[in-house]
């Protein structure tokens, strides 16, 4: 879902695959969700702001949210790669959290 940052902004830190479930009526948790949320975390940790905040319901524009991925320009070198996969869009692109 949506939390709130200290900002006010809504930020983001569901798996796209999580979204579409709901808006489909079935859920998609597992493992691949856990992982996207904790670079969600991470990201926020390493930046100072969450990897995807938004102020708009449109569900293309979450989706186009998603797909374009977080601005890794501020994460530290040694970090992005990791963080790139674990916020990937597609979660059969993701590592599972034994990687």
């Amino acid at each position: 879902g949506g939390s709130r940052t200290s900002a006010g902004r809504p930020a983001v830190t569901e798996a796209p695959e999580m979204w579409l479930g709901r808006q489909e009526g079935r859920a998609a948790i597992g493992g691949k969700v856990d992982v996207f949320s904790l670079g969600c975390v991470l990201y926020h940790v390493l930046v100072g702001r969450p990897a995807f905040a938004h102020n708009f319901p449109d569900p293309a524009a979450f989706l186009n949210l998603h797909r374009r991925g977080p601005d890794l320009s501020a994460v530290p070198t040694s970090a992005t790669s990791i963080l790139a996969d674990m916020l990937h869009y597609r979660p059969e692109r993701r590592p599972t959290a034994a990687e």
